[in-house]
């Protein structure tokens, strides 16, 4: 991942976010503000360190608390269905592993479809 490197310029005055790598100029300066782009590469990279330590977590164990499915899983798949349309899980391929097993539970399958009705959409709309 690139670096959000802290850099402080030569007079130690002011620092600045070195964002190459984080998020792409072209984002960056489809931004209007400088300071949103600076939230926004900060945020990326927070959530990469995060994603980073739940990769690990689950990396050599099905479920993350323990061998049995628990709410713990629950409640994980939830902030991860948060994420989902986004590509912050991309780099993660042993948590997108534990992502897919935790939705494939037909009782999750079972919520999903009920709050889909709940709504008045198609699954596929909010899968």
């Amino acid at each position: 991942m690139g670096g959000l490197d802290d850099v402080r310029n030569r007079s130690g005055g002011e620092r600045r976010l070195n964002l190459s790598g984080v998020i792409g100029r072209r984002e960056c300066d489809r931004l209007q503000s400088r300071n949103t782009c600076t939230r926004l590469a900060n945020a990326r990279s927070a959530a990469g360190r995060w994603l980073g330590d739940v990769e690990r977590r689950v990396a050599d164990r099905e479920w993350i608390a323990c061998a049995q499915f628990t709410v713990a899983d629950i409640m994980m798949a939830g902030v991860l269905r948060g994420i989902r349309k986004t590509d912050l899980m991309e780099p993660f391929a042993k948590l997108k592993a534990y992502h897919a097993r935790c939705l494939a539970r037909p009782a999750w399958q079972r919520t999903l479809a009920l709050y889909a009705e709940r709504l008045g959409v198609a699954v596929e709309e909010i899968r």
